[in-house]
Order: structure tokens, then sequence, then C-alpha cells
């Protein structure tokens, strides 16, 4: 079972516990929606306040569909209780967190992925050592690492990419922890290739670490096909006459090197898609084609 199965299988079996309202009388809750807080137990009371996603409160008691409750700030009030996540004796809390997280970040907005991987990193604390954690913690950083981009164009040493590091090395050898490895390689290659051998002949070794590291990783086939498309790119490096690392020699290696990895790819039960590129660059290799210009398939830094 997938982890939005798992997730979906805890928030159902949750709403039908008939503990599951009671549970809400007192203790720690987490805000899942940006809604109001009232003076009074009444919708049309005069509201004194906002709260915003993941903010934490202590609930101190329910009237119907509305719940007390006080912030660190010392205000009280009143609201919804659909928007609100109970953590204290809730065996579901990391389930429903990730369940409200994964509905936030399919939105295309920037507040939604910041209020989502909040909610993420909420999940994954609470779960440690549960299945939600490794993924919850890996949406969290995946978030903020797209956010990032959006504001700045780039990853932040300090912000995703340190997130990043930290789900390889907690949640090591699991699905998680390769697909956070996948974005920090994506961002150790090279912004621009200046039609040099430098850069395709160094990411071919860092993708290479990569796939011995993780050879079942779900990108594993996108990365097989990009080093196959850099040797291919590397044969027509080689064979420009005009420049001083011209070398037939090493154009035929790199040659030989693609073609290898291409038929290999081609044949393997893969993603059907590396299939049909690693065909085609084996035609454009067989019919002396170049490939330099397609880098856009072939795994980029952002």
């Amino acid at each position: 079972m997938d982890v939005r199965k798992s997730v979906l299988v805890s928030l159902v079996v949750w709403l039908l516990t008939p503990t599951a309202g009671a549970a809400a009388m007192a203790g720690r809750a987490v805000v899942t929606n940006n809604q109001r807080l009232y003076r009074e137990a009444r919708l049309r009371s005069k509201a004194i306040g906002r709260l915003t996603i993941g903010e934490e409160v202590t609930v101190t008691g329910r009237q119907g569909d509305l719940l007390e409750i006080s912030l660190p700030n010392q205000k009280a009030g009143w609201t919804l209780a659909n928007g609100l996540i109970v953590l204290d004796e809730n065996p579901h809390a990391a389930a429903l967190l990730f369940e409200a997280a994964d509905s936030m970040a399919e939105s295309n907005s920037l507040d939604s992925w910041q209020a989502a991987a909040r909610l993420f990193r909420m999940a994954a604390a609470l779960a440690t050592a549960g299945p939600y954690a490794a993924e919850a913690a890996f949406r969290a950083a995946e978030l903020a690492w797209q956010a990032e981009i959006r504001q700045t164009g780039a990853p932040s040493d300090k912000g995703s990419l340190a997130d990043l590091a930290a789900v390889t090395r907690t949640y090591a050898k699991t699905p998680a922890a390769a697909r956070a490895a996948f974005l920090l390689l994506r961002n150790s290659l090279c912004e621009h290739w200046d039609g040099t051998p430098g850069c395709p002949a160094a990411e071919v070794g860092l993708i290479s670490d990569y796939l011995q590291q993780y050879p079942n990783s779900v990108h594993a086939a996108e990365a097989r096909y990009a080093i196959a498309y850099r040797h291919a790119a590397l044969v027509e490096i080689y064979l420009a006459k005009d420049k001083a690392y011209f070398s037939p020699e090493k154009a035929v290696e790199h040659k030989a090197k693609a073609l290898a990895a291409s038929e290999q790819l081609a044949r393997d039960p893969v993603g059907i898609l590396w299939r049909v590129r690693a065909e085609r660059l084996i035609w454009s290799l067989q019919n002396n084609v170049g490939v330099y210009s397609d880098i856009q398939v072939a795994l980029r830094k952002q």
C-alpha cells in the first residue's frame, strides 16, 4: 500500500471512531485552514482574529461544530473544528496532517506550498518511526526547493538543500532518500555547457555515483538515459576539428559507451518514455546525427 492510500485509510478510521470528536475536547492541535477566531461560540459572533495554517493551539472545549481554543499569545476564542487537527491522544494525527498537506501541495500557489511544507514537517516530527516520516520529510524539503526556485531562481544551501541532505541521512536507503538525493544531484550539475568536454564528462561521474547508491530509484531510468546522452554528446564534442581537445579516438570510445548504455536501457522494462528516447539516441549515433542541443531531455540542473 503506498503512502497516500495508507493515509486515506487512517483518515477514514479516525472519522469512524466514536471518540474522534471527544478527543477534540482538550489538548494540542494544529490549524490546517486559514480561518477566523470568534469571541463566542457562534459564527455570527464578532471575529477577533485569524488563524493561519501551521499554528499550534490548545483546545479547551467544544460546542457543536466549534472548538474553544487558546493561543500562545494568550488570545482565546472559538473556531471551526474542521480546520484543526488534534494532536494529543490521536494516533492518526500524523496521517491527518499528511493528508491535509498533500491536498495543499497540489495548488500552484507559493503560499500553499509553504503551508503544506509546514504541515509535512509536523507530520514527520509526529511519526519519526512511522510509515509517513520519510515521505513527509522529503515532501517538505521538495516544496521548499520549488518555492525557493520560484522566488530566487535557485535553491538555498541553508534551506531546501540542507533539508534534502538531512532526508538522505535520516532516512538512508529509503525511496524518499533516493528522491532527495536526485534533487541534490540535479543541483550539482553544470548550469550551462560551454561546448567543451568538462561538464558532460564530470556529470557522467556524478550520475553514475547516484545510480550506484540508489540503483532502484524511481529516477534510475532517467539517470541512465542521462549518462548515455552525455556520452553521445561527448562524441560530437571530441569530433570538433578546430578545437584543442579534438580526439577521434575518444569520440569512438564514447560512442561505444553511449550505444551500450542506450541499448541496455531500450531492452529493460523501464518507463516507456526513456526506452523511446534511448532508441532515438541509438538511431542518432548510428546515423551520425548530433545530439548536443537536446540537453533539455537529459537531466538538467533545475
